[in-house]
């Protein structure tokens, strides 16, 4: 799957480097552009199976098929690029995950082991979504709050594993208005009496979505 906002952010960095006159690079750019695009978004044909289950199975291998081709295609220089583009597929879920216009509900990538960074800052988040806690005298201030269906059995685990007890949670500071940075806030604020904070147009958009201002 292609992100339309992807293909025009890298098509400004190919012009960009046409412009410095490094035709090499932006040719190569060009081409894996080109060769991502295409075997990310090449449709595989679903086979007719009487079990779902089955069928879905089937599809995920031909996803997974066109991802590996991506990969190679993305080689060792453009790694990011790929991953940008394209996510696992996962069973139970969406077949294809999507980067750009829509969040998950859950993140589907691997467990991540949390980890106290210095000090009294630890990490808690996942592989691709971050969470941080800080440890203050008034209580934990968490940075970020994952995906709606990460924060309970994935988020404070996490705060837990580190040695800190997710009921000391005060504050939830919102980097910004995506569902897998706040989308687990409410769920913090209803357990524990957390205080959301944000900033302000990411506040007005939260409730103009049908959020609660006084919250």
């Amino acid at each position: 799957m292609v992100s339309s906002a992807g293909l025009l952010y890298f098509a400004d960095l190919i012009v960009f480097q046409r412009w410095r006159g490094d035709m090499s690079t932006g040719l190569k750019m060009t081409i894996a552009l080109v060769v991502i695009g295409l075997v990310s978004t090449a449709a595989p044909a679903q086979p007719a199976q009487a079990d779902p289950r089955a069928a879905q199975a089937v599809l995920v291998k031909q996803v997974k098929e066109h991802i590996d081709k991506a990969k190679a295609a993305a080689g060792k220089e453009w790694p990011w690029f790929q991953q940008m583009l394209c996510s696992n597929p996962q069973l139970g879920g969406d077949v294809i995950g999507m980067f750009f216009g829509a969040s998950r509900l859950s993140a589907p990538d691997a467990d991540f082991e949390p980890v106290r960074v210095f000090d009294n800052l630890y990490y808690v988040g996942l592989q691709q979504l971050g969470a941080w806690a800080v440890m203050t005298s008034q209580g934990i201030m968490l940075i970020d709050a994952l995906n709606p269906g990460d924060t309970e059995p994935r988020l404070l685990p996490n705060i837990s594993k580190v040695g800190l007890n997710p009921a000391e949670i005060k504050i939830v500071i919102v980097t910004h208005a995506h569902a897998d940075h706040g989308g687990g806030a409410k769920y913090l604020q209803d357990k524990f009496g957390a205080k959301i904070v944000m900033f302000g147009q990411d506040w007005d958009g939260a409730v103009k979505d049908g959020g609660d201002r006084r919250r």
